[in-house]
């Protein structure tokens, strides 16, 4: 098995006085900005959960504008910082091409060593993500190691937007910096001279986070069979069941509408095909009932669906 970096992700979290030495492992290849971050969660969360007085989070990385330096991982920084716990924000800095990473590559290289120790030593077989963390405990080693699933990635997907605002002079930047949810400052050098630094002429972008509360699939596959969601049709939104899938449509049973966000199920199932772009947002539970048998959607929910298809309510 070639064990190298498109199966793992490895970093080193300077905690006060403490050293933290961390690697996340994936059968799952992608490298994409949902993936960054199926990979920075756990890292993250068990930094809040063992530290729970952080309020601040500083990144330093390379620079791949596939990967870190794009709008697409700009958004997921500028709010689940926050979701996360960091109260803050913090800043991610970009390395300049070619330079390396020094401690990160030091904790990959102590990875490749313990996998080649649990071969030869332990006549452990290593053939898939779970099989290397499972050794790594074996070995008590002091790398805290966390399997990634593609299911993880999955829901990353979901809760980035497929419309994002760019960030100017994104190839140029090598610095964001966020203290308010949903708003970031970029410049082209990294500075911390200050709370309020204004060096090197910082751009601020305002996202729109209002619209994360809609979850848009960014692809369709059998992981969203029985899930809740809302489809457009003929311009008016439809919660409903997802029955069925293909590669660019989805089956949905939806319910009928009496009013302004009130819908009943009907007694002989209305379940049509519909493209993938019609799909308005998933949802994460069935409409509540607000009588015996109307249901409504979560009311934040409910208002950002209506924003986003201009309905006249």
């Amino acid at each position: 098995m070639h064990f190298g970096g498109s199966k793992r992700h490895t970093g080193v979290a300077y905690v006060h006085n403490k050293t933290i030495l961390f690697a996340t492992i994936s059968d799952t290849l992608s490298h994409a900005p949902p993936a960054i971050w199926a990979h920075l969660q756990p890292i993250i969360l068990n930094l809040k959960d063992t530290y729970s007085r952080l309020k601040k989070l500083h990144m330093i990385s390379d620079g791949p504008t596939t990967q870190y330096r794009c709008k697409t991982n700009f958004y997921p920084f500028a709010t689940k910082l926050f979701d996360l716990g960091f109260s803050e924000g913090g800043s991610w800095n970009f390395m300049e091409a070619v330079h390396g990473k020094g401690a990160p590559d030091g904790v990959g290289a102590a990875l490749k060593r313990n996998a080649d120790a649990l071969v030869n030593t332990h006549n452990r077989d290593v053939i898939c993500a779970a099989d290397l963390v499972d050794g790594l405990q074996l070995q008590k080693s002091t790398i805290l190691a966390v399997e990634v699933k593609e299911n993880d990635v999955i829901l990353q997907e979901q809760t980035i937007p497929l419309a994002v605002s760019p960030v100017p002079q994104t190839m140029k930047l090598h610095q964001i910096t966020c203290k308010e949810k949903g708003v970031v400052s970029s410049r082209v050098l990294s500075c911390f001279c200050s709370e309020n630094c204004s060096c090197y002429d910082p751009v601020t972008t305002r996202f729109d986070v209002n619209d994360s509360v809609l979850v848009v699939p960014v692809s369709l596959d059998e992981s969203l069979i029985d899930r809740f969601c809302v489809v457009d049709y003929d311009g008016r939104p439809y919660p409903g069941k997802i029955v069925d899938v293909d590669d660019n449509n989805i089956e949905v049973s939806a319910m009928h509408c009496i009013g302004d966000n009130r819908f009943f199920w009907p007694l002989t199932p209305d379940v049509i095909w519909y493209e993938g772009v019609k799909v308005v947002t998933l949802l994460n539970n069935e409409p509540s009932l607000v009588t015996t048998r109307h249901r409504a959607i979560d009311k934040t929910v409910w208002e950002a669906i209506v924003k986003k298809m201009e309905l006249n309510t």
